[in-house]
């Protein structure tokens, strides 16, 4: 069975209950989906994702663009949506001779079971493994919408993989299984 046929995807009416079962955050929830060094948290008291929290990765919350990093930490973002014009590096602000602008993308969640159940979120990365695994999942979501398929909204579960590195050992990377 191809990857497009056997992906888990969002039936119209469990994204109509999760859109009706949206909650704003609480001074212990938060808005962004972290990945750091393994472990998956979110929130401003960086709350550990459940086990069996699932995602709802909403399509048209696609981003692209640019975080400058300085004495590494993030000093600036510049995203945009997928309607909007491409952001180009000739046209991002200049940066302190000690800080770099780099590529980065970034999804919507909504979380569709578990306590993160009808809280939204966003998750970017500029990450080699963060990028390559969020060019991953847009392309199956492109290409279950070039198929013509109705259920293109796929639910994801967060998970952690790794490689060795010749300089920095064992990396850990996310992962959104669909």
């Amino acid at each position: 069975m191809s990857e497009s046929k056997a992906m888990a995807t969002m039936k119209p009416s469990d994204l109509a209950t999760a859109l009706r079962s949206i909650r704003m955050p609480s001074s212990s929830d938060g808005f962004f989906l972290k990945f750091s060094k393994g472990d998956w948290s979110y929130g401003p008291d960086d709350i550990e994702v459940s086990e069996v929290a699932r995602f709802g990765v909403n399509p048209f919350g696609v981003t692209r663009g640019f975080i400058a990093w300085g004495d590494g930490a993030p000093i600036e973002e510049v995203m945009v949506g997928l309607t909007d014009p491409e952001v180009r590096m000739a046209d991002l602000p200049s940066l302190p001779a000690d800080a770099k602008w780099s590529p980065q993308l970034g999804i919507e969640l909504m979380g569709v079971t578990g306590p993160e159940r009808g809280l939204a979120m966003k998750f970017a990365s500029n990450s080699k493994g963060g990028m390559s695994e969020l060019t991953r999942l847009i392309s199956a979501i492109a290409d279950r919408a070039d198929a013509g398929e109705g259920d293109f909204v796929p639910v994801v579960q967060l998970a952690v993989d790794s490689y060795t590195h010749k300089t920095y050992g064992k990396v850990k990377t996310p992962v959104l299984t669909i």
